[in-house]
């Protein structure tokens, strides 16, 4: 039996296939791949550069590189270190394939870090933070900053961008 939900036909999601079908989502833009690969795709290739030693992230580790980013700002928040203290985390990534796509087939160099890490934190009086790190598929530099209560939302949103080629 399949299973349908009413928001699989909101114009957003409608318009979704036909922008995959016309654009393909090729090079949408800029991103972290332009400052870990060379002009030619070599992963570290730039040499003086913060490729060199980013570039030994995405080889040697599997995590959440830059969890502080947003946590930082969540902690003062929620009055973590004050109020509550973290209690639990756990991380799971996906498949490692973004930075691979711009590699060249014949570089053999193993690619550890998934191209998303999301990361589920409980502090110790129940409240939950997600946390989101991706930086090796296209996308506009975002920190997805949301905040969520029982009587109040706030979402950190810039302005769309226009991705049509």
């Amino acid at each position: 039996m399949a299973m349908m939900a009413h928001t699989l036909h909101s114009l957003r999601h409608m318009q979704m296939p036909r922008c995959g079908d016309e654009y393909e989502f090729g090079v949408l833009l800029l991103n972290l791949r332009d400052i870990l690969l060379d002009d030619n795709g070599i992963l570290g290739g730039r040499k003086g550069t913060e490729s060199v030693w980013r570039s030994r992230f995405y080889t040697h580790n599997n995590g959440d590189l830059y969890p502080t980013h947003a946590l930082g700002p969540l902690c003062m928040i929620l009055g973590i270190g004050k109020n509550d203290q973290l209690a639990w985390l756990t991380s799971f990534a996906t498949k490692a394939v973004g930075l691979r796509q711009r590699m060249p087939e014949h570089d053999t160099t193993t690619i550890t870090l998934g191209d998303i890490v999301s990361t589920q934190i409980e502090t110790k009086g129940g409240t939950l933070i997600s946390l989101t790190h991706d930086t090796t598929l296209p996308r506009p530099r975002s920190l997805d900053f949301e905040v969520q209560g029982s009587r109040i939302i706030y979402c950190d949103i810039k302005k769309p961008h226009d991705y049509a080629p």
